[in-house]
């Protein structure tokens, strides 16, 4: 088992194409106050490449906490400016209940699959991730 300070700072990224504006992060591990750094500074560096749309997928995020949320609301805010979004899909229901006392939802997209994602974008459906 790894200690616990390595098990905290675990968030992996894998990144799809969905067409030029639109990437698909696809996330595994925790999101926390030692990693969130991490997808901000991933987030950030696509948008100067002109990406608007961000699609997150939750469905191997295991927890996230309060710097987590907050990079969400931080990545929101300077997408928004830029008219662009974040929508998070496939998350579980011990993380949905974390958005939802959070009221996450309040403020972000939350959807079960990717296809749903992408029919509230009203972009085409890619062939298979």
């Amino acid at each position: 088992m790894q200690p616990l300070e390595k098990r905290l700072q675990s968030l992996h990224l894998e990144l799809k194409v969905i067409d030029p504006e639109t990437l698909v992060f696809i996330l595994n591990g925790e999101i926390s106050l030692y990693n969130s750094q991490t997808l901000r500074k991933e987030i950030d560096k696509n948008m100067t490449q002109g990406i608007r749309n961000f699609l997150l997928d939750f469905m191997n995020v295991s927890m996230i906490d309060s710097s987590g949320i907050g990079a969400l609301f931080a990545i929101t805010r300077t997408l928004s400016a830029r008219s662009g979004r974040v929508s998070i899909f496939g998350a579980s229901s011990y993380v949905r209940k974390i958005f939802e006392m959070t009221r996450v939802v309040n403020y972000l997209s939350l959807t079960e699959t990717l296809d749903e994602t992408l029919a509230g974008l009203r972009l085409p459906l890619p062939a298979r991730i």
